[in-house]
């Protein structure tokens, strides 16, 4: 999730850089990258920290966090889907004689 995230944020923020109109929109995107710098940094040495502490517990506790949120996806990604894509998916059709 926090990935998913942050590599979200970035991804939208470089292709404005690159593709974006005005000086103005292409300063704010890179304003937000280096906003999330700190973030990235963070994602990758808080699970280092854990896995290289003296205490194996902590590298036990970071695979069960990681396992849970996993399984937690699967089972939610089906009831939690948005209803437009559930609407889009359906073709509705009706004639505007029935209607009167």
């Amino acid at each position: 999730m926090w990935w998913s995230v942050i590599l979200a944020v970035a991804g939208g923020a470089i292709k404005n850089v690159i593709s974006g109109r005005g000086m103005l929109g292409k300063l704010g995107s890179v304003m937000t990258i280096l906003f999330m710098i700190p973030f990235m940094t963070g994602g990758i040495a808080a699970p280092l920290a854990l896995m290289f502490s003296a205490e194996t517990a902590n590298l036990y506790l970071l695979l069960g966090t990681a396992v849970a949120i996993g399984i937690m996806n699967l089972v939610f990604y089906h009831p939690l889907r948005t209803p437009r894509f559930l609407a889009a998916s359906r073709s509705i059709s009706w004639k505007a004689s029935e209607c009167t």
